[in-house]
């Protein structure tokens, strides 16, 4: 065959409180395809996150017998609304 393998791979992510506290654990993402083509999301219902505090996600993936976590961070902060 010419197909390239495909490795197989989770993506998990989760969110800390004030650099401190997990409120979420780590989770995995959704998968869908699309067009052909692996793709991953979630859903994050933010209703119940307390206001003026800042979260950050992480990501991390699982492959070929190896867990990485992700560089890159989603940072945001809740705002109380006026």
């Amino acid at each position: 065959s010419n197909d390239t393998p495909a490795l197989p791979y989770n993506l998990k992510y989760k969110m800390i409180m004030n650099n401190q506290i997990e409120v979420i654990s780590w989770t995995p993402v959704n998968q869908t395809v699309r067009d052909g083509c692996v793709e991953n999301y979630f859903d994050l219902d933010t209703s119940w996150l307390l206001h003026n505090q800042s979260y950050h996600i992480e990501f991390m993936i699982e492959e070929a017998g190896s867990k990485r976590t992700m560089p890159d961070k989603i940072n945001f902060r809740i705002l109380r609304p006026f």
